[in-house]
């Protein structure tokens, strides 16, 4: 077994050189022959197109967090088509690098003590300012192997999940297209969305979703509503409600919240391609 880790590590590194070595030549080559495709890639988008790839590239990446990593794998609250999960599956590796069992354990862990000693990422424990400035060293500190061991099942783990998506190379694959297509403003756009993803995650919603807003529910812990509508982060934003009931699928519960991500897998429903464990 160590020597089978050392080999998949050997190749993730080597991966990771071949990626640089790729960006280099590729770079060398715009500079000096085609200096527009340096700065601009294949796809010369404007100032309103590069926005517009920025803001659909996060929301599919924060529903495929919420309704697919979150609802579905982590609390089974909605099933999905075989086909919806893959493609779930793959933009989970390409633009975040996060490996599902690691997640999903973290956040069961979560929820069996939220805001208590033993909670991983309360702020509570490690304080407001740290979820922003240190919210992923506290998030990889917490992967301890008895959690993942314990609280880390998760399907389709597949040849696929073990040789790929464990990988967490998707981020510099995706780093790589988006300089291909988008030139110098591809580095500038993939450091944007891996801040966002990362503030979304750690600071928001496990830190803002513990510390401010309104409660619908006197839960046995600290979350809080932070607004409304929860669209930015796909109804994650709903935090307390969550937390009242986290087997529902549907994270709004009065008349004048929203969850979107509740809107997708209710459209996903009539398309057939999502199945609630209990109806709302």
């Amino acid at each position: 077994m160590l020597k089978f880790s050392f080999l998949k590590t050997k190749l993730h590194s080597q991966q990771a050189m071949l990626i640089l070595s790729v960006v280099t030549v590729y770079w060398i080559y715009c500079f000096f022959w085609a200096p527009t495709f340096f700065i601009e890639g294949l796809v010369p988008l404007g100032w309103i197109g590069k926005l517009v790839f920025f803001i659909i590239s996060c929301h599919f990446t924060m529903i495929a967090i919420s309704i697919y990593l979150h609802r579905s794998q982590t609390h089974r609250a909605v099933e999905f088509h075989p086909w919806i999960r893959h493609f779930f599956r793959f933009w989970l590796f390409l633009t975040t690098g996060i490996v599902r069992s690691e997640w999903v354990a973290i956040h069961r862990a979560h929820h069996q003590a939220p805001d208590q000693a033993s909670d991983p990422h309360s702020p509570l424990n490690h304080g407001l300012i740290n979820m922003f400035l240190k919210g992923a060293e506290i998030y990889n500190q917490a992967k301890i192997p008895e959690t993942i061991e314990k609280y880390g099942y998760v399907n389709d783990n597949d040849l696929l999940e073990t040789y790929l998506y464990k990988s967490r190379m998707g981020p510099f694959y995706f780093l790589l297209l988006e300089i291909i297509l988008f030139g110098v403003w591809g580095v500038v756009l993939w450091n944007l969305q891996m801040i966002f993803q990362i503030l979304a995650q750690t600071a928001f919603i496990n830190g803002l979703g513990h510390h401010c807003g309104y409660r619908n529910f006197k839960t046995q812990d600290n979350s809080h509503n932070l607004t409304r509508w929860g669209i930015l982060i796909s109804g994650e934003e709903l935090h307390n409600n969550h937390h009242h009931d986290p087997a529902s699928a549907k994270f709004s519960y009065r008349k004048n919240e929203f969850d979107i991500g509740w809107f997708y897998i209710c459209l996903l429903k009539k398309l057939k391609l999502a199945q609630l464990r209990k109806e709302e």
